[in-house]
């Protein structure tokens, strides 16, 4: 059923039937106390008027306007129409994805090899004991008077620094294992 505004415009618009016609300005004058004759007349006044005063307008770009005109109506039609119902490959859905998921598993595996045979595997295997090389490359004091010589020999895994100059340690000074801090004593 159309709205009281709905058949208003019709009625104006001169485009109900006779029978709406009647029916709906008993209506107008019944439920809202309006004259029709004098609706009628009031439209008709107001219609002129807007016809004599208003001025036509050019559109400066018609084709853009009729475009985008065109563009809505073909976007509204789109949209009232029903969805066409969508027909799915349940099979072509399945095989698709079950390819997607063994790719990603094997990329996977391939990864975790590859980590466990860089990272884990190479801590796993027993290394050789490794020998150590020791060397004094140079030893200088800054006293003249003192001089240093480094002996190495290859098969012990250690290097001996002879210091030739140097005062003993004098026993006022007190050693960590006296029991004291390990600080001079003058």
């Amino acid at each position: 059923m159309k709205t009281f505004e709905e058949r208003h415009a019709e009625w104006l618009d001169g485009r109900l039937n006779e029978a709406e016609n009647s029916l709906f300005e008993r209506e107008l004058a019944a439920s809202h106390g309006l004259d029709p004759v004098v609706e009628r007349a009031a439209f008709d006044r107001l219609k002129e008027a807007l016809r004599e005063h208003m001025a036509l307008t050019r559109l400066p770009n018609p084709d853009f306007f009729n475009h985008r005109l065109l563009e809505r109506i073909e976007a509204d039609r789109r949209q009232s129409q029903p969805a066409a119902p969508v027909t799915e490959n349940v099979s072509g859905w399945i095989h698709s994805h079950l390819l997607r998921l063994a790719l990603g598993g094997a990329a996977a595996l391939a990864l975790g090899v590859v980590a466990y045979r860089g990272l884990i595997a190479p801590e796993l295997v027993p290394r050789p004991e490794t020998v150590y090389l020791t060397q004094v490359l140079d030893a200088k004091s800054p006293a003249s008077d003192i001089s240093a010589v480094s002996f190495n020999e290859s098969e012990q895994p250690a290097a001996v620094l002879w210091l030739d100059g140097v005062e003993h340690m004098p026993e006022s000074y007190a050693t960590a294992e006296d029991g004291n801090d390990g600080e001079a004593v003058p």
